[in-house]
């Protein structure tokens, strides 16, 4: 009688060394998992963050660029001459840039560096 308690006792044992064990490990490659996981939708998250900035950025410099693409359209004479030892830039433009308009007034622009 003792030895057979003995051996079930000692099975018993086994088999909870095997339970912990099991446990340890799966618990181990779920931490393992959940890092992994958490860190790359991290990552995802930043990435995701900076693609937008670099959309707005773009977004921005086109249209900046398009602006600039309309006022350099509506430049008719441009030229720099020295006027009493300064140079100054002479600017002409149209004051409405679109190509078929009634109105021809002209804006003029002249820099003097001080």
């Amino acid at each position: 009688l003792c030895r057979k308690n003995l051996k079930q006792v000692a099975d018993l044992n086994e088999s909870n060394r095997r339970f912990r064990v099991r446990h340890a490990s799966a618990m181990k490659c779920q931490k393992m998992f959940r890092g992994f996981y958490w860190r790359k939708k991290f990552l995802k998250h930043c990435q995701d963050i900076i693609d937008e900035e670099r959309e707005k950025v773009r977004k921005y410099r086109l249209r900046l660029n398009d602006t600039r693409k309309k006022k350099h359209a509506a430049i008719v004479f441009k030229t720099v001459k020295v006027i009493q030892g300064l140079y100054t830039l002479i600017e002409l433009s149209r004051k409405d840039n679109r190509r078929q308009s009634t109105d021809y007034g002209l804006n003029a622009r002249v820099y003097l560096p001080s």
